[in-house]
């Protein structure tokens, strides 16, 4: 039996994106748990990636093994003073806390950051992360009926959910 090497929970580094853009690339290919689908314009991602990382420590937060990325969240400002989260965990290694890990740093670095609330949308087939994010304190705010159209011709519906931060207290469980 192969031990699970825990993986370390970090702000990315400009040497990381590379495994960012191929753990993206490998969700986009599962085609179920993502909006964007295989196809999409790299450059523009590895662009955007490395602005989040301007903003500042957090703003891109990577679950990395030895030389592997397994997970990442990206942290955007959205509106209303609420910043926008987006998360991905390598296939192989969902199930494991690594989702749970990420969520609780960018949950502990907008705060510190003084963020008021974090905003995402999830796939309303997704139950696993549904339960995940409403462990997390998420509760849902809305949903969006049809909301993206697969290149297949689905549309699937989106769960809008928010967090409130409350400067007094740090992550939630962390079990």
């Amino acid at each position: 039996m192969t031990k699970q090497i825990t993986p370390a929970i970090r702000p990315a580094v400009v040497e990381d994106l590379g495994g960012v853009l191929a753990l993206f690339e490998q969700v986009a290919a599962e085609g179920s748990w993502i909006g964007t689908e295989p196809g999409f314009d790299r450059d523009l991602y590895l662009r955007t990636w490395v602005e989040r990382m301007a903003v500042g420590p957090g703003a891109l937060i990577v679950a990395a093994e030895s030389d592997a990325v397994v997970g990442v969240i990206d942290l955007r400002e959205g509106t209303r003073g609420a910043w926008d989260l987006g998360m991905l965990v390598a296939q192989n290694r969902r199930g494991q806390g690594i989702g749970a890990a990420l969520l609780h740093a960018a949950i502990d670095c907008a705060r510190d950051c003084g963020i008021p609330a974090l905003t995402l949308g999830v796939f309303a087939h997704n139950s696993a992360a549904l339960r995940l994010y409403e462990k997390s304190g998420f509760v849902p705010t809305g949903q969006i009926e049809p909301h993206r159209r697969r290149q297949s011709g689905e549309i699937w519906d989106t769960i809008m959910m928010e967090r409130r931060l409350d400067e007094s207290e740090r992550s939630i469980s962390r079990e």
